[in-house]
């Protein structure tokens, strides 16, 4: 009897002691779970607008389309003076690289995303060019 009058007074007393919590403090996010970032994944499919260093004027700026239809990405390179499709595209993860002809000649490009922004190089006969760009929003 006497051991069961123990147990009883320990329940009663977690139960008092649980009830005179307030409830915003049990509703209250753990202080290191509030300041952890929001990771949003990135996706290559958008508009995004570049600048390439070193080039004629003509193509040192441009708009990329990356589209994706079913599984296949789809990269259409818009300059002032016309549009290029791409060739040989290909997406892993954060990577974008591709080939477009320009003026019979073919150029690679090799792009690594950072969420909204991207850095990367275009390599050519003529060498090889620094890109940067933005996502449009």
């Amino acid at each position: 009897m006497k051991l069961i009058l123990k147990y009883l007074s320990f329940f009663t007393m977690a139960i008092v002691l649980s009830l005179s919590v307030p409830m915003q403090a049990k509703d209250r996010m753990p202080d290191y779970l509030e300041i952890l970032p929001v990771v949003k994944r990135a996706k290559w499919t958008g508009v995004w607008d570049y600048t390439v260093k070193d080039v004629p004027p003509e193509y040192s700026r441009g708009v990329l389309h990356v589209t994706k239809k079913r599984r296949q990405h789809m990269v259409r390179v818009a300059l002032e003076n016309g549009t290029l499709e791409a060739q040989n595209v290909q997406v892993k993860k954060y990577k974008l690289s591709f080939s477009i002809s320009i003026e019979g000649q073919l150029v690679d490009v090799n792009l690594t995303m950072d969420v909204d922004t991207f850095t990367g190089e275009s390599i050519s006969p003529d060498g090889v060019f620094a890109l940067q760009g933005t996502r449009r929003k």
